[in-house]
């Protein structure tokens, strides 16, 4: 049995020592890579801020959080599946509400999702544009803090 322990934790050893190298040198998923500023030095604030709306706009756009997430679509299928498996009424009733509140808040953070992508598209766009109004400067970063809140405040939805 012990050898038989040894054998499986030397091939599992293997197998994370094989992900590790995986990771760590081909797909790299502990790197966020901010190609705009590929070569040039840029403040800590904006690395922070570029690199956090870099997650978001890879969770939108190559995991396609927004396609392959229920935030809301499937409530009606919930409701009828609780109805026919939950015979007493004021279990029903709370587990009903409970079901509305959770979808209920799904479908707020998918529109908040949608709203700070759009939000940080145009942006970015701006950002890198030759028509900059250094006078609308602090009233840009004071907004850019705020969106940033707000994407910090429904980081936990943000996995598929």
């Amino acid at each position: 049995m012990k050898k038989m322990f040894k054998e499986i934790s030397k091939i599992y050893n293997q197998i994370g020592i094989f992900r590790y190298i995986i990771n760590r040198f081909f797909n790299k998923y502990h790197i966020t890579e901010l190609k705009q500023f590929r070569g040039c030095w840029i403040d800590f604030d904006t690395k922070i801020l570029f690199a956090c709306f870099q997650e978001l706009c890879n969770v939108v756009e190559k995991e396609q959080i927004l396609e392959v997430t229920d935030w809301g679509q499937g409530a009606k299928e919930a409701y009828a599946k609780a109805r026919r498996e939950i015979s007493d009424k004021s279990q029903l009733a709370d587990a009903l509400k409970d079901q509305r509140a959770y979808y209920r808040k799904m479908r707020k953070v998918a529109k908040e999702i949608r709203f700070l992508y759009g939000w940080w598209k145009k942006r970015e766009m701006e950002w890198f544009s030759d028509d900059v109004d250094f006078n609308k400067e602090q009233e840009a970063q004071e907004t850019d803090t705020q969106m940033l809140i707000r994407l910090v405040k429904i980081r936990s939805y943000l996995w598929t």
